[in-house]
């Protein structure tokens, strides 16, 4: 099976070779930087380097999303026999994808989830379905944002998407896209790639997106409070084997009190309690 060879139905463009491109580019760069360049550089040149290779990786993970997206939308299940996983004979695009760039099933997962953030879709009823993030899928393609400040970012704000108004998460994307990427909002929207600001990292990301989270849904923990209050609970089931099972879900101050009863029985170092009647304690 030759998972690469190129499909007759599948249009090829005329003018630009794209793997040709990539290939020559990747040969190119390996003979001009090879590996370990950096340790013939000083200091700040060191520095400036990490940089480059790092905005070189961002625009080559940005090009793994995308094409690992399109390749998901070849083999998306309405398709039947021919989805491209299964003219491949592979069970799924994260089977064929694997084969193909010899990558983890989780790195295949991580790329398609954050591609669907990026890719626009259609009702059953051909009505346009907007990207769930477009600022973000945006900024990955121009190199700008790394996956890790995207995935950050995406994960925060994802739980606010039903509960706030998409214009308001909106401002908050372009706000967090333009930290990460040390650009101006406006920038961020426009994608000029014009510098304002500093950069900051993913985990900073990830702290101002709660905030932001926080500050458009200041109820959000409400709901959750009350669907845990609901799901808590305890189950003791049938003796198996000289012993009962326990299963159940706690609230955190009810589980550390617990825990901590536990722990002082099941401990082989604390000696079991004995609870003496007081009216035979005050005779002996």
């Amino acid at each position: 099976m030759t998972l690469l060879a190129s499909d007759p139905d599948v249009d090829q463009p005329d003018e630009v070779d794209p793997i040709g491109v990539l290939e020559a580019t990747t040969a190119t760069l390996l003979e001009t930087v090879p590996v370990g360049t950096a340790g013939g550089l000083n200091d700040e040149q060191a520095l400036r380097f990490a940089g480059a290779v790092e905005k070189l990786g961002r625009l080559v993970d940005a090009h793994r999303v995308a094409v690992a997206s399109d390749i998901s939308y070849r083999s998306r299940p309405e398709l039947l026999e021919k989805k491209l996983s299964t003219r491949k004979g592979c069970r799924n695009e994260v089977e064929l994808l694997e084969r193909v760039t010899l990558v983890s099933g989780a790195t295949v997962r991580r790329r398609l989830r954050l591609g669907k953030n990026f890719r626009s879709g259609m009702t059953l009823t051909g009505e346009p379905i907007p990207a769930a993030f477009p600022v973000i899928g945006a900024a990955v393609a121009a190199g700008a944002l790394g996956l890790d400040g995207a995935d950050a970012i995406i994960t925060v704000l994802t739980p606010g998407l039903p509960r706030v108004h998409p214009d308001q998460l909106g401002l908050a994307e372009a706000a967090l896209v333009a930290a990460a990427t040390g650009t101006s909002g406006e920038d961020s929207r426009e994608d000029s790639g014009e510098d304002s600001g500093v950069p900051v990292s993913a985990d900073l990301s990830r702290v101002q997106a709660a905030l932001w989270l926080a500050h458009l849904n200041p109820d959000g923990a409400e709901p959750r409070e009350e669907q845990a209050m609901q799901n808590r609970g305890l189950r003791f089931g049938r003796e198996q084997g000289g012993l009962i099972p326990v299963t159940g879900m706690l609230m955190p101050e009810t589980a550390a009190a617990a825990k901590r009863v536990i722990d002082a029985y099941m401990s082989p170092r604390t000696a079991p309690v004995a609870f003496i009647d007081e009216e035979l304690a005050a005779r002996g």
